[in-house]
């Protein structure tokens, strides 16, 4: 891939963008997407490594114009995909597999991972300088999970790696320390927004003109 396909992907990138053959480039790096996805698949790894190693050795520039005529087109189908794999993704969800023990086991998983991520998230930024409010909003930005561990969850039951009623807990998991995230950080932007208008009260006041 390195060495073969992607100077041949940049030199056929550049020789196109200069013409504007914008639909023949995109159908051919969809065929590359798809033919290095069943490569892998086909030596016993999982597609999704084929077409992130093909992405990998895509070439970034000329960057305005590939994400202009490239990048956009390719948003607007995942849009489209996007809820296909989400649902596909569902349905593995066994909801009544799950016994009580089952279910203390899932909590156990939820407390390891948000300890796992928001440790290691607030030390390393404490150490850096940060401060403990920034820490913890950068640990609960980083206690998320969303696209790319339903990703890896799925490949690893194509792989036989998990079973059914561990995919499912990891599934929930990945849901709550997402949905985790959005309340967090809005009741702290709500309180900081309270505060900084409480103190920009006084002020207003101060400066007003007097009549």
């Amino acid at each position: 891939m390195f060495l073969v396909v992607r100077p041949l992907v940049a030199r056929l990138v550049w020789r196109w963008a200069a013409t504007e053959r914008w639909s023949a480039l995109l159908a051919v790096l969809c065929a590359g997407v798809f033919a290095s996805s069943w490569l892998t698949s086909w030596i016993g790894i999982h597609q999704i490594f084929g077409a992130f190693l093909f992405g990998f050795v895509m070439p970034r520039e000329p960057r305005r114009v590939l994400a202009a005529n490239l990048r956009r087109p390719l948003d607007d189908v995942s849009v489209v995909l996007l809820p296909v794999f989400f649902i596909v993704t569902g349905l593995g969800v066994d909801l009544g597999s799950l016994t009580a023990t089952d279910y203390l086991s899932l909590a156990l998983v939820i407390a390891v991972a948000c300890a796992g991520k928001l440790l290691g998230a607030i030390v390393p930024a404490r150490l850096s300088g940060l401060s403990w409010r920034e820490s913890k909003d950068l640990g609960v930005l980083m206690n998320t999970r969303g696209l790319t561990e339903l990703i890896i969850l799925n490949a690893a039951v194509s792989l036989g790696v998990l079973d059914g009623r561990m995919f499912t807990m990891l599934v929930i998991m990945a849901l709550v320390t997402t949905a985790m995230a959005a309340p967090l950080l809005s009741r702290r932007e709500h309180l900081m927004a309270g505060v900084t208008e409480k103190a920009r009260t006084p002020v207003a006041d101060a400066t007003a003109p007097r009549t």
